[in-house]
């Protein structure tokens, strides 16, 4: 199972929900159609599947304090649905629409938390091997 294939998913899903162009929420944009979008997206990984910041962050090429900002919003507007329909709409679908599909692996945030650390592990390995090839290099000079 790759986590990027279910990123993906919930890019697509929101931005379908939208009516946004494919991929603009990876684009540079503060449209607010596009805003809504990136910030339900990242809600969803953030509340729903309890993935950190960081990892977030990385899915969009962006600062993980956008990140932090936008969770606290969504705490808000979770709190109030008066402040702001529109995104408790499309929250509330795109979140729907993803965990009532077949082919959802999340059922519970465990199991994402569980990848996320598999995929920091995997990361670290990679490092590590990195900075071998560069001891072994130097010692052979």
């Amino acid at each position: 199972m790759d986590l990027n294939k279910e990123v993906k998913k919930l890019k697509y899903l929101a931005e379908t929900e939208m009516d946004i162009p494919l991929g603009s929420i990876d684009l540079n944009r503060r449209l607010p159609e596009h805003c809504i979008a990136r910030q339900v997206v990242a809600c969803i990984m953030l509340v729903d599947l309890g993935m950190k910041p960081q990892r977030v962050a990385d899915y969009f090429n962006r600062h993980r304090t956008s990140f932090y900002f936008y969770k606290k919003e969504h705490i808000t507007f979770m709190a109030n649905p008066k402040i702001y329909p529109k995104y408790n709409e499309l929250y509330n679908r795109v979140r729907y629409l993803y965990f009532n599909d077949e082919e959802t692996p999340f059922t519970d945030m465990t199991f994402a938390q569980k990848l996320g650390e598999l995929e920091d592990v995997r990361k670290k390995i990679r490092r590590y091997n990195q900075l071998e090839q560069v001891l072994i290099n130097e010692i052979d000079m």
